[in-house]
């Protein structure tokens, strides 16, 4: 289940047609939506009610046409080029997160009657025949970072996962942000309304990134148990205790006042005291 507000908007703009994706790819374990965007006319928009650092493609067919892309935000006047633009994805050649510096003058402007902080798409070339996308949303770690740890590890999947453990990357991500819900914290926004902290309110991915990583390990060598306990259990445990060493270290950048931006007082706290907000 998704929380309305917590809703991603995904646009793709066909020459100016908008069909909205939104349902489709909020989650990377439903369906899969045809993604052939031609560079002359096509953009792909993803918007949400705050500004947001980060962005991650799950591809279900992946592009082979080499090129660049274009990631541009409305600054309040026009579209302009994102800074420090890093694509993981090289133009969706593969599945990858998407890094760039957050603008301070991004300013929200209504997409196809939607009204949100938008990035816009463009790839320098036609993508390939049969591209088509997965899901678009955050995530804490993704199957580079498993592979780093125990290469060869995604060979353990099941054969329903097609090679991906995207699935189980996205279960984690959902059980750190209910670890830190249940400290008792959450998050107030300028109005003074509370509310529980979701994914997109970790401000830096990378403070969580190892957390996740062993825990989506201890993920796949947990369903493996009734199939060889020794070494899977071995595995699981170890992982699962390596998962708790960064679980235990706590020093996160929270969204804690709702803008999408970290400010100052929000950068690394300790989240094991009091020094974020508490319902």
């Amino acid at each position: 289940m998704i929380n309305p507000k917590n809703l991603s908007h995904i646009m793709i703009d066909d020459n100016g047609v908008f069909s909205d994706v939104s349902l489709d790819l909020n989650t990377f374990s439903r369906d899969s939506v045809a993604f052939e965007l031609v560079a002359a006319e096509d953009y792909l928009y993803y918007g949400r009610y705050k500004p947001f650092p980060a962005i991650y493609f799950e591809l279900t067919v992946a592009n082979t046409t080499v090129g660049t892309q274009a990631v541009e935000y409305w600054n309040g006047t026009a579209w302009a080029s994102v800074a420090g633009l890093i694509d993981e994805t090289k133009c969706y050649l593969r599945s990858g997160f998407i890094y760039f510096d957050q603008a301070s003058d991004w300013a929200a402007i209504a997409v196809d009657s939607i009204e949100a902080y938008w990035l816009r798409f463009k790839p320098a070339l036609d993508l390939s025949a049969g591209t088509s996308l997965k899901g678009i949303s955050i995530i804490f770690s993704d199957d580079r970072d498993l592979e780093g740890v125990y290469p060869g590890v995604l060979n353990y999947l099941q054969a329903s996962e097609a090679g991906s453990a995207i699935a189980r990357h996205q279960t984690v991500r959902d059980e750190i942000v209910q670890a830190v819900r249940g400290k008792g914290f959450r998050k107030i926004d300028a109005d003074g309304n509370h509310s529980q902290y979701e994914a997109w309110d970790f401000l830096n991915v990378y403070e969580v990134n190892q957390w996740s990583t062993y825990k989506v390990l201890e993920n796949i060598f947990s369903s493996l148990q009734s199939t060889q306990d020794g070494l899977y259990k071995q595995k699981a445990d170890e992982y699962k205790e390596k998962a708790a060493d960064f679980e235990n270290a706590y020093y996160l950048t929270l969204d804690k006042d709702d803008d999408g931006i970290a400010d100052p007082a929000e950068l690394a706290n300790d989240i094991t005291v009091r020094g974020l907000i508490r319902g």
